[in-house]
Formats: structure tokens, C-alpha cells, sequence
């Protein structure tokens, strides 16, 4: 049994677009690792993996690699046709992951930590204090945060802002 599946065409396939997927999330593990990554630029990076898979493997007509193609074009008879259905569903699944763990709702307030936007709002005090109250009260749920400790983070974060303008007038 073990034999005849892994000589398996729909297996064969399966395993090449498996190994194309998994090197792609090597390659998004390894982006979202560099030291000097903003929030903002992993989403934006997440979201361009995301747009990418979809269209080629979950549009009208999926665009597989030239070995997938090559199983594909093999000549068989209706019995061992091959199977795509899995991997579709696995790649579907995968984006669907993807969409959860970066959600764009979130991403939009964590742009209070985005330096260019700091820069271009340093005499606004009020600029990024709600984004940030709504990620402490979101992240509250994980790790209980006191009131006496979102004052102090609300401080922090004032000062946070003065100092990211001031390290970029350094900059320039």
C-alpha cells in the first residue's frame, strides 16, 4: 500500500506544490525575522504573500511550477487522474491563517509606531494615543494591565515620539 501511494501522480503533485508553499513561508519566516522591521511593513509584506498565493493558486486557472505542470501533463486515463483538490484546500486554509494572524483592523493601529508618520505628527500630542489605548486594551486580555500602568505606557509613548523625530532630524 505504502508503495503504490507514494508512486502516486495526485501524491507526487501534492508533495511538489507542498515543498513550493513551504519555501515561500521560509522565505516570509525569514523577512518578518530582520531586526529593523516595522508592524506596518510586515503587514504590508504578509499581505503581498497572501495576494500573490491567491492568484496563482486559488484564481480561475492555477499556475502550478514547471515540475507540478509536469506531473500534470503526463498522459493518464480518468482513474489516476490527478487530484488537486487537497492542496487547493490546503493553500486556502493557509491564506485564510495568514489573514487571521495579520489582520489589517490591527495593523491600521499599530501605525501609531510607524516612523514616518511620527515624524510628520511630532507637534501633535494627541497623534497614535488611541491606537495605542486600543492595543493595550486589546492586549490587556492576554496580560492584565492596570490603570496606573496604561498612564505610564501612554507617557512612555509620548516620550517614545519625541525621540523617534529627534533620531530622524538626526538622520537627515
Amino acid at each position: 500500500y505504502c508503495i503504490c501511494a507514494l508512486k502516486s501522480d495526485t501524491n507526487h503533485f501534492t508533495t511538489v506544490v507542498l515543498n513550493d508553499i513551504l519555501s515561500e513561508l521560509e522565505k516570509l519566516c525569514k523577512f518578518l525575522q530582520k531586526g529593523e522591521l516595522s508592524p506596518m511593513e510586515a503587514n504590508e509584506y504578509v499581505k503581498a504573500v497572501i495576494s500573490r498565493m491567491k492568484i496563482q493558486y486559488l484564481g480561475d486557472k492555477a499556475f502550478w511550477s514547471r515540475e507540478a505542470e509536469i506531473i500534470l501533463s503526463k498522459p493518464l486515463d480518468e482513474e489516476k487522474k490527478v487530484d488537486c483538490s487537497h492542496i487547493i484546500k490546503f493553500i486556502s486554509d493557509l491564506c485564510n491563517h495568514l489573514e487571521k494572524r495579520f489582520p489589517s483592523e490591527e495593523m491600521r493601529k499599530w501605525s501609531a509606531f510607524d516612523y514616518n508618520a511620527i515624524a510628520t505628527n511630532v507637534t501633535d500630542f494627541t497623534f497614535g494615543r488611541a491606537n495605542v489605548q486600543a492595543l493595550i486594551s486589546k492586549y490587556s486580555e492576554i496580560h492584565y494591565v492596570s490603570d496606573d500602568e496604561r498612564e505610564d505606557i501612554l507617557e512612555e509613548y509620548s516620550s517614545f515620539k519625541l525621540l523617534v523625530a529627534e533620531k530622524l532630524k538626526e538622520k537627515t
